[in-house]
């Protein structure tokens, strides 16, 4: 398994008996989901790009498996701090214009307080070391306010800073801005989001997902 393929990006110590199992699930389910993209790819179609698709396959592992989730629509920022220039790309821009077959906001899947994002290596630059899935906490009540232009704030939905390589990081999920949410509310009707689009896949994971369950739980007992 690729070390970069999934990372926790919160503060454990602070979580719940109950939020480390979920997300010790969640990590489970996405994991899953990206073996059974690599077992059975789709032709022609980046997956990491596709973010309706990944989340909404995720949520019906997780459903497959007994679980309760629920595809979350959010902004995402990530921003590098350093001492001589700082570097940020965010999807939810109020600013940004509205292109055809573009999609301005971000899909995810909520597990009680975790928040999973199955694509975050969307955001992958050369100036960052993006996972291909990570995982966050999701803030409890109205969470924080953050700046995501100069004189325009919004709620933060998850929000995590670390240090790596000399640099300083932030990334931020937000609640889209009033005039972006509703660009981006018929995300039901486009294709990635047809039930027959996932179907094969969600069965093939879940099944990865119940193989490798087994095989921990013997291991366990050897």
């Amino acid at each position: 398994m690729n070390d970069n393929l999934f990372a926790a990006l919160l503060e454990t110590s602070t979580l719940s008996a109950a939020q480390i199992a979920d997300l010790k699930t969640g990590r489970a389910a996405v994991e899953a989901f990206w073996l059974a993209v690599a077992a059975d790819p789709f032709p022609g179609i980046p997956v990491l790009n596709r973010c309706i698709l990944a989340a909404l396959c995720v949520r019906d592992i997780l459903h497959a498996i007994g679980r309760d989730a629920l595809v979350f629509r959010t902004g995402l920022e990530v921003l590098r701090l350093t001492n001589s220039q700082d570097w940020s790309l965010m999807i939810g821009d109020p600013s940004s214009p509205k292109l055809a077959g573009q999609w301005n906001a971000h899909m995810t899947v909520r597990l009680g307080n975790i928040l999973l994002d199955p694509t975050h290596g969307q955001t992958k630059r050369d100036w960052n070391d993006a996972p291909r899935a990570a995982a966050f906490s999701f803030a409890s009540g109205e969470g924080r306010s953050v700046c995501i232009k100069p004189g325009f704030h919004v709620q933060a939905n998850a929000f995590h800073r670390y240090t790596a390589n000399d640099a300083r990081f932030r990334v931020t999920y937000f609640k889209l801005p009033v005039s972006v949410d509703l660009r981006t509310r018929k995300w039901r009707d486009c294709g990635d989001a047809q039930p027959e689009r996932r179907r094969a896949l969600v069965k093939s994971a879940a099944e990865i997902f119940f193989d490798r369950q087994t095989e921990d739980s013997a291991a366990l007992a050897a």
